[in-house]
């Protein structure tokens, strides 16, 4: 398929087991041109396990090390590092670990931490940058994370560099959570009811 279609970044996401890991790593093997965002996907915001134990160990050995971007969250971040990460300092510190681990840049999204703000830290070329947005209260903030990510893939398709794809993305993000209906307005939506914009 990849060589039919022009495509211009790639992204994964949840990859459940080591032989997905496997199998993906060995197509994009091919394709070593084409930029590469992992969302290593392994923790739900419940804490919950979303992959098996053995598909880490291929996320660090096969995947990871082939990415033009990692963006993992707090709680993912942790477990590549192997230790916990809980304050804007050990996210820091983290990226940096992760970017000279697998030789790539980083975008630590520190959505799990306390406090108004949610705050990303981008390790792009050795730069670190924090890309900060106010905490917006929504029922429909499930899955930012993943839209972050593929946001940030898309600016890499247009060309953009991993600072400028990211601002955007924050920006689209933000739009997003603050215009999100509930489920319950969506059904009144279709019956034609209107909703002031935030």
């Amino acid at each position: 398929m990849l060589d039919r279609y022009p495509v211009a970044a790639i992204k994964t996401g949840m990859l459940f087991s080591k032989p997905h890991v496997v199998a993906v790593s060995e197509i994009l093997a091919r394709y070593p041109d084409i930029p590469l965002v992992v969302d290593p996907v392994m923790i739900a915001s419940t804490g919950d396990p979303l992959l098996e134990k053995d598909a880490i160990a291929a996320y660090r050995d096969r995947l990871l090390p082939r990415a033009s971007l990692i963006t993992p969250n707090l709680d993912e971040a942790s477990v590549l590092c192997r230790e916990s990460l809980q304050s804007e300092e050990d996210i820091e510190r983290g990226a940096r670990m992760l970017s000279e681990t697998f030789g790539t840049d980083v975008l630590l999204k520190g959505g799990h931490l306390p406090g108004t703000e949610c705050a990303d830290f981008l390790l792009a070329q050795g730069s670190g940058s924090w890309f900060r947005s106010p905490r917006l209260e929504t029922a429909a903030g499930h899955g930012t994370g993943c839209t972050l990510s593929a946001a940030v893939t898309a600016g890499f398709a247009q060309g953009m560099d991993a600072a400028e794809a990211v601002a955007r993305a924050k920006r689209f993000l933000d739009q997003t959570l603050s215009e999100a209906l509930e489920f319950g307005q969506i059904a009144m939506l279709n019956q034609g009811t209107t909703f002031p914009k935030a």
